[in-house]
Order: C-alpha cells, then structure tokens, then sequence
C-alpha cells in the first residue's frame, strides 16, 4: 500500500508537469507571434535592398518601424 505522502508527492509532480506544459503550449504562439512583429520590418528592409540593388530607380522604402530601421533607410 502507498502513503499518503509519497501519493500526494506523485499528484504534486503530475500538476506541476501538467502546468508547465499547459504554460509552454500558450507561450509557443505568443513567441511566435512576437517574433514575427520583431522580424517585419527588418525583413521589409531587406527586400528594399534586394529591390535596390536590382533595380536602382525602384520605388523608395516606407518609413516605418524601429529608429534603428528608419535610420538605415534613410542613409
């Protein structure tokens, strides 16, 4: 027969993986999501180079995000 405790032990561990879990599933799209509003205008920047290196006439980039992105569209 098993004890109370090392019993309560066992639920204690099932609840806390259980909730680690539960926490990593509801962080993984906010990451995500995150992430991506990091990236977009790095990205968009990038693509205007790319276009610009192409194509030195091509339409001029839109000033808009981070300073740091508006600052390296400028110069």
């Amino acid at each position: 027969m098993e004890s109370p405790r090392r019993r309560l032990s066992g639920e204690f561990k099932t609840h806390v993986v259980l909730l680690f879990l539960a926490g990593l599933l509801a962080n993984v799209p906010l990451a995500w999501w995150f992430s991506q509003a990091l990236s977009a205008p790095i990205k968009r920047f990038a693509e205007a180079a790319d276009r610009l290196g192409r194509n030195p006439n091509a339409a001029a980039l839109q000033r808009s995000g981070p300073p740091e992105i508006v600052r390296a569209a400028d110069s």
